[in-house]
């Protein structure tokens, strides 16, 4: 018993807990999504509408894919989240891109809206 508990310390210590106990917002979210373009000619902007979508979010953290890239979505304690990224779109000679996510998990409800001046997509996803 006293390890375990020195063992609880220690990585409560070094920051690690939240990793152990898991995010309030954990699980697969499963429903679909929209994405049209806002002008003509948008590269990577394919229009769709009702597609299937998953996002998995663990520890309250979420990595999506866009592009070449990853990045982070990182869920508040209200469950809203905010993330501006920067994205490449091709392969040799990519163009750059900034995309803004902004969304909130509420009652297993998780409604994002993300896009840019040039594309805009929404999803409505509900916790499985």
């Amino acid at each position: 018993m006293i390890r375990a508990t020195l063992l609880v310390v220690l990585l409560t210590w070094a920051g690690l807990t939240p990793s152990l106990a898991g995010g309030s917002f954990d699980g697969v979210y499963t429903g679909t999504r929209t994405t049209k373009p806002l002008r003509p000619g948008v590269t990577g902007c394919a229009p769709a509408d009702g597609v299937p979508a998953t996002l998995t979010i663990t520890i309250n953290r979420s990595s999506t894919k866009l592009g070449l890239d990853s990045y982070d979505i990182e869920i508040a304690a209200d469950g809203t989240f905010n993330k501006s990224a920067t994205f490449r779109i091709g392969g040799q000679g990519a163009t750059n891109g900034v995309v803004n996510i902004s969304g909130k998990i509420v009652n297993g409800d998780l409604q994002m809206d993300r896009g840019n001046e040039h594309c805009a997509g929404h999803s409505s996803l509900t916790k499985s």
